[in-house]
Parts: C-alpha cells; sequence; structure tokens
C-alpha cells in the first residue's frame, strides 16, 4: 500500500516532465567534471538546495549535451567545471571562483552570482534547448 501511495503522488511528474536538452560550452582544454543544479525557488539559488543536480564528464570539444526531464514551471540553473574533482567550485580569497562556471541565461557577472530572475527559463514545451556558456573570471 505504501508504494501504491508513492507511485500515485510521483506519476503526475513523471506524466508532465518535458525533456530539455541542455548544451554547456567550455574551454576545449578543459577537463572535468560538469556540475550541474537546478533550482526552482528563488531563495534556494545559486547555491544552496536545488532540485536536481547531476554531474556529467565533459566532452572534448568545448561542448558538452545532455538532456534533462523536468515537468513545467520556472527554474534557474548553476553550473561549474570541477577542473580538480573535488566536486566543488574551488574560488580565491576574494570568492571569485577559479574554475569555469555559468548560469541558465547566461547573464553578465559583474558583482556576484546573479538573483534567480535574472537567470531564470520557463519550461513550458515551447522551448526544448537551453544554452549555457561557462566562462571564467581570474
Amino acid at each position: 500500500m505504501k508504494y501504491a501511495l508513492i507511485l500515485l503522488f510521483c506519476t503526475p511528474l513523471i506524466l508532465f516532465a518535458e525533456t530539455v536538452k541542455l548544451t554547456i560550452e567550455h574551454n576545449p582544454s578543459k577537463t572535468g567534471n560538469i556540475l550541474i543544479a537546478v533550482f526552482n525557488d528563488p531563495g534556494e539559488f545559486p547555491d544552496k538546495k536545488s532540485i536536481l543536480r547531476k554531474i556529467i564528464s565533459s566532452e572534448l570539444g568545448g561542448s558538452t549535451t545532455m538532456n534533462l526531464d523536468l515537468p513545467q514551471g520556472d527554474y534557474a540553473m548553476s553550473v561549474f567545471l570541477d577542473e580538480n574533482g573535488n566536486n566543488k567550485l574551488d574560488t580565491n580569497l576574494l570568492g571569485i571562483p577559479k574554475e569555469l562556471f555559468g548560469f541558465s541565461n547566461n547573464p553578465r557577472i559583474l558583482t556576484g552570482p546573479p538573483s534567480f530572475q535574472v537567470s531564470e527559463i520557463t519550461i513550458d514545451g515551447s522551448q526544448q534547448s537551453f544554452k549555457i556558456k561557462l566562462i571564467k573570471l581570474i
């Protein structure tokens, strides 16, 4: 009975999920794992509790593509290329990232991470692909 209830409550999420193609562009000479975090709560973005986390190996050639299954809604994503395999975004003493990173909508980074609203993307069935360009500030 317990499993039937779990299936009943999870089925709507599965049925209404959209398959979204995410392409991450990065420096072709850099290798490592790409860590992706997907958020649907502005209070959690960009580095607190995400609704989905994925780790994939970067592909040679500067572009890595993957599919994400997400229910329709508003999301923001943060991504970084973990060059040293410690599963965290390394920063200098000032908190500036030393590894390649990026956000959905590719906002211009001036003084700290962008807001959820600036990075927000909408999954509504009309746009099935997004591109995030990873950058390095230092």
